[in-house]
């Protein structure tokens, strides 16, 4: 049996015809639309420029073609510039009506920008706490705490991205501390020997030979940490009558530090005396006499009187035996708090100081007290 035979090839060739046809169509568009007969021209900003067919007034901006920028960020406090080019857009105009940045040209047109305006940063408020004031009633060396006073509160309106300051008001006034320092008694000819920093092998040992010689008791004014390395010489000083007191486990400058590092300086001291002495110290001295509300209040918590002095002959500075002598016995009176070191370096200076300042206040009459017979003679 026969078949007939398709005859594809013929359209085949009719298909092949027309795609090559259109190819060329092709080809002859995209070469006419290259042509420099399509490409219109545009005055940008006073300038001429021959662009494409529906080039955009964005492809203008991205281009450089324009003159004008973008508007800033500017500070809310002093408009200074804190974000440059995220304000407003460039401002466009085509032949003197408003366009928007996707508008694309399709004839001849004179476009004209305008700087975009500044923006100004926005707005925040954060609260934070005013310090207490500190109010000090009296003068001497003995500090104590009248009230504990009350932390204040202000709101702060804030550049969101500057941080600087655009306006403050006052929530709550903060109240005052109130602390009253009180002296001895200037009709009591006595003096109080301190000693801070100790207990320091070599000194320490030697100061407490030379108070015993004279019969005299004085207040050491001890660090945790040197307690913690030397408990035996530590319960010397109480064993032999002298009265010990808190100067901080560190030696930390609470003034600077958190509120919170005064109360472990001080309790971590408290420790450290009462485990190698058996005596929990009743009086503190804060580091160089850096006093804040948070010392007074960490120390007031701790139950202890805070003492500080009122003769300094800086022997920590290394002067002289003489020299320290000598400015003891010429700033010295009735009730005065005298500050000497038997730790934090070398005291060879203060030791040998020592006989001949006891034995000057002796000549002039003064008697020797200790921090626990102060109370009785400053506060009654």
């Amino acid at each position: 049996m026969a078949f007939s035979k398709v005859e594809r090839p013929k359209e085949t060739r009719v298909g092949s015809v027309r795609m090559a046809v259109g190819a060329v169509a092709s080809l002859a568009l995209i070469a006419f639309l290259q042509t420099p007969l399509l490409a219109i021209p545009v005055t940008v900003d006073g300038v001429r420029h021959d662009v494409a067919v529906g080039t955009r007034i964005q492809d203008l901006i991205d281009a450089g073609l324009v003159t004008s920028s973008d508007g800033d960020v500017v500070a809310a406090s002093d408009g200074s510039v804190v974000e440059v080019g995220r304000g407003e857009p460039v401002g466009v105009r085509a032949d003197g009506e408003p366009v928007g940045p996707g508008m694309r040209i399709v004839r001849p047109v004179d476009v004209q920008t305008a700087p975009g305006d500044d923006v100004v940063e926005p707005l925040m408020t954060e609260r934070e706490p005013i310090p207490i004031p500190v109010v000090e009633e009296g003068e001497g060396s003995f500090v104590r705490l009248v009230s504990p006073g009350a932390v204040g509160v202000r709101e702060l309106t804030l550049g969101e991205l500057s941080g600087q300051v655009v306006d403050e008001r006052v929530i709550e006034e903060p109240a005052p501390m109130v602390l009253r320092r009180v002296e001895l008694s200037p009709h009591d000819k006595v003096v109080a020997l301190t000693f801070d920093d100790g207990p320091w092998p070599g000194q320490t040992d030697r100061i407490l030979d030379i108070l015993a010689a004279e019969r005299v008791h004085a207040t050491f004014f001890m660090l945790g940490s040197r307690v913690d390395l030397h408990p035996d010489l530590a319960r010397r000083v109480v064993e032999e009558g002298h009265m010990v007191g808190n100067h901080s486990y560190t030696h930390v400058r609470t003034r600077v530090g958190h509120p919170m590092t005064a109360m472990a300086e001080i309790d971590a001291c408290r420790d450290a005396i009462e485990r190698a002495t058996g005596v929990r110290p009743g009086w503190y001295r804060p580091p160089g006499g850096l006093d804040t509300p948070s010392v007074y209040a960490a120390s007031e918590q701790a139950g202890n009187y805070v003492l500080l002095w009122t003769v300094d002959p800086q022997d920590w500075r290394s002067p002289t035996p003489e020299q320290i002598t000598s400015e003891v016995l010429s700033t010295s009176e009735c009730g005065s708090v005298v500050l000497l070191h038997d730790g934090g370096g070398d005291r060879t200076a203060t030791i040998e100081a020592l006989p001949a300042i006891i034995q000057g206040l002796k000549d002039r009459g003064y008697e020797f007290v200790t921090t626990e017979e102060i109370p009785s003679l400053a506060w009654q």
